[in-house]
């Protein structure tokens, strides 16, 4: 009877700790399941650093930003982007690095993360050349091909010319290199057919006249024009002034050209006038191009602003 009583009392006291490392270890798991449940925040997100192209929105849905299927959890997302920069009038943001924040609420409590926005330019311009190439007239001045090929791109956007092989004051037919360059260094390149033409003859301005006045301002048109030998250059006053205008204009957000048409010569308004009736026919030039002499250009007081909008296109 003895033996038998204390294998019961042991067997007894077995159970009872086991019971009580049993609840331990059950209030363990609650106590971790608590503290992750409530305090850890372990939702990563998709992505540091998000890329995306120049022109393109960044509307980001919150799936895009945090790897996570709880609803919960992706409908309280609100992401802040204070620092982007946008130029006017336009919906998506400027080329650069920006650091933002994505704010949301887990398990009752608001959690925050930073992550990298990088707005990257990669795409090339568009440049349309014609099969029939482009057409100049002889000139000892160095041709504007701005205006002779079309361009389009989200930038600013200068034309490079490999045009060693050209003599612009000896009509013949050429080959040249074209190549659109964004301020962002993309580029494309293509080979254009080049000819030029001798010059019609155009009934100058008589000999000797002179500017025409009137109350002590010049007027120069169709009915006024400016002898052949008339060359000022620009007016410093008048240059400074449309400098400082574009200048404001920029910092003020508009998408405006730093360069700008200013004073022409009269050979230069010759070679204009007649890229536009090689171009366009004469009844159409007349329309949209001065004749040399009647410009108002050759003063050297008129400036033509140019918005990028219109600038190559």
């Amino acid at each position: 009877m003895t033996g038998r009583l204390k294998l019961k009392r042991k067997t007894k006291s077995f159970r009872a700790m086991l019971a009580v490392l049993s609840i331990g270890l059950v209030l363990v798991c609650v106590g971790a399941a608590y503290f992750v449940y409530f305090y850890r925040s372990d939702i990563p997100l998709r992505s540091t650093d998000i890329v995306i192209e120049y022109g393109s929105q960044f509307n980001p849905k919150p799936e895009d930003i945090l790897k996570t299927n709880d609803q919960d959890v992706l409908r309280s997302v609100k992401v802040h982007q204070p620092s982007l920069r946008y130029a006017q009038d336009k919906d998506y943001p400027e080329v650069g690095n920006y650091r933002l924040r994505v704010n949301y609420i887990q398990k009752r409590k608001s959690q925050s993360k930073e992550f990298g926005l990088r707005v990257v330019d990669t795409t090339a311009p568009k440049l349309v050349i014609s099969e029939d190439g482009v057409s100049l007239v002889e000139s000892s001045e160095e041709p504007d091909y701005t205006k002779l090929f079309t361009v389009k791109d989200l930038s600013e956007v200068e034309i490079v010319v490999q045009d060693e092989s050209v003599d612009y004051q000896k009509a013949g037919d050429y080959e040249i290199q074209v190549s659109a360059v964004d301020k962002h260094g993309n580029r494309t390149t293509k080979p254009a057919k080049l000819k030029i033409t001798k010059p019609e003859r155009i009934a100058a301005p008589e000999l000797g006249a002179q500017p025409t006045y009137v109350n002590g301002i010049m007027v120069v048109n169709k009915k006024h024009p400016l002898p052949v030998n008339y060359a000022p250059g620009e007016n410093l006053t008048a240059g400074n002034a449309v400098r400082q205008i574009i200048a404001d204009m920029q910092q003020a957000g508009f998408d405006i050209s730093s360069s700008y048409s200013g004073y022409r010569s009269y050979s230069h308004q010759a070679q204009i006038y007649q890229q536009y009736v090689a171009t366009q026919g004469q009844a159409a030039a007349d329309t949209s191009s001065a004749k040399p002499g009647y410009s108002e250009h050759q003063a050297g007081l008129a400036f033509d602003i140019i918005g990028m909008a219109m600038a190559l296109w």
